[in-house]
Parts: C-alpha cells; sequence; structure tokens
C-alpha cells in the first residue's frame, strides 16, 4: 500500500544519495537524506613518460577532494630542464608527437596550462579543487612537461598521466 506524499518536493538524484529510513511510529518509515553524493575522489597514473635517460613522473599523494588543495610534482627534472610546465585537460588523449620527440605520447587534452619553473631538481604546484557540488564527478587529468634540450630533437620530454575524479571524500 502507498500513501499519497503531501509535503514539498525537492529534486534530487537517486543514484547519488544515500536515505536511511526509520519507523515513524505510525506503523511506516520516515526517510532522511544522510549524504548527498558517493563520490569517492580518486587518482589514477596511466601511460609512460618520455626523454631523457630518466622519464618524468608526475605524482600525488593528495586525493582531488572538493574544496581541498592537492600538491602534485614531478620530483626529478633533468639538469637545466627549465621552464616546466602542467597540462591539464577533461580527458585522457593518446597523441604521439612524432619522430622528432621518439616514444613522446600527449596524454591528456591540454586544456589548460599552468607554467612552473624548475626548483630544487623538480616541478611543484598546489592546486586548489573549488568545493562547488556541481564538480563532483567530473574527470581532470594531469601531464608534466619541460624543456630539456638535447633529449630529443625537439628538446621536450614529457611525464606519465594523472586521470583523477573530483570527488568528496
Amino acid at each position: 500500500m502507498f500513501e499519497p506524499f503531501l509535503g514539498p518536493t525537492v529534486p534530487f538524484d537517486i543514484a547519488a544519495t544515500i536515505i536511511e529510513a526509520k519507523p515513524n511510529g505510525q506503523g511506516g518509515y520516515a526517510g532522511d537524506m544522510i549524504h548527498q553524493s558517493c563520490a569517492p575522489a580518486s587518482v589514477v597514473a596511466y601511460g609512460p613518460g618520455c626523454g631523457g635517460i630518466t622519464p618524468l613522473a608526475i605524482e600525488t599523494d593528495d586525493s582531488p577532494m572538493l574544496g581541498q588543495t592537492m600538491a602534485i610534482r614531478y620530483p626529478s627534472i633533468p639538469q637545466g630542464s627549465t621552464p616546466a610546465a602542467f597540462l591539464m585537460g577533461h580527458s585522457q588523449a593518446l597523441l604521439s608527437l612524432g619522430g622528432s620527440t621518439p616514444g613522446c605520447v600527449l596524454l591528456t587534452s591540454a586544456e589548460y596550462v599552468l607554467l612552473t619553473p624548475a626548483l630544487l631538481g623538480g616541478v611543484y604546484a598546489d592546486f586548489h579543487i573549488g568545493a562547488d557540488p556541481v564538480l563532483i564527478g567530473a574527470p581532470l587529468t594531469l601531464q608534466g612537461v619541460a624543456l630539456a634540450p638535447g633529449a630529443n630533437p625537439l628538446g621536450v620530454i614529457l611525464s606519465n598521466g594523472l586521470a583523477m575524479t573530483l570527488g568528496e571524500f
């Protein structure tokens, strides 16, 4: 038997909501929304780096959580490799850079570029992630790039990629 709902309606996505049902004392149940999202933040490294004897390796110890700051780095960069940058995008890519950069593959759609100095043999940046709930579940990809004269004919080296999903926990 179904009882009509006479209260105000609030639109929500049941797939991303946990509802706790408790007895209401009148033989039925009352539902309380106890968490608005079930979206965990995640980071997965993918693809190879390239160029030079030791390819760049981008890494983080943080999760991309809304309202938080995430430290990203590629800690070992060849001597004289400046400037450097982080390429950021909304999706993964797989684009070979051709014969002038053997084995180098662009792994992000690279809609954004953040130029950074190479300090103490590495590249470090803090990214603040907005707290807007519309960002929950949004993908973000990152890849490091640095100028490295002599590493290959183009003088560019790339890191592996990081595929991230923005989340709440």
